[in-house]
């Protein structure tokens, strides 16, 4: 059973989640090209999303090609 109070925080992480797994779903739904299923998807959150974001960062500041 689900508590009577939800915190914002984490309803907002769990709403967040949710619509990224929707999207997940349109992509795998939505036409392709030949009707050909070749795309992977995947939802990273957390310490692992910080971790890339941090590297995405470097990696644009050093090709110089701001930000994205």
């Amino acid at each position: 059973m689900n508590p009577p109070i939800i915190e914002s925080e984490s309803a907002e992480e769990e709403a967040l989640l949710e619509a990224a797994k929707l999207m997940l779903i349109a992509a795998r739904t939505a036409p392709k090209t030949g009707g050909i299923d070749d795309i992977s998807t995947l939802i990273v959150h957390g310490e692992e999303k910080d971790a890339i974001a941090t590297k995405n960062g470097r990696n644009s500041r050093r090709a110089k090609i701001g930000r994205f």
